[in-house]
């Protein structure tokens, strides 16, 4: 089983490619992100809150509760 952080990590790297449709330096210019650390976080390697912010920041604001129900599902969290 993976750590939790790492499956949240896809997940967010997931919703970025699919739904907000960025790259990762895209990413990092729109939100202010450093490039490393966000590129840890999508691996599993960070756990500061803060990288998830970033995400939840650019979720359109009538799809912010789909994310994070998105999220606590693909981290197993609803189990």
């Amino acid at each position: 089983m993976q750590s939790r952080v790492k499956l949240i990590g896809m997940y967010c790297k997931k919703y970025r490619t699919n739904e907000l449709k960025l790259s990762l330096k895209e990413f990092c210019e729109k939100t202010g992100g450093n490039y490393k650390n966000v590129s840890a976080f999508e691996r599993g390697l960070a756990n500061n809150i803060q990288y998830l912010d970033l995400y939840y920041t650019q979720v359109p604001y009538d799809k912010k509760s789909a994310f994070a129900k998105g999220l606590f599902e693909y981290s197993g969290e609803d189990e």
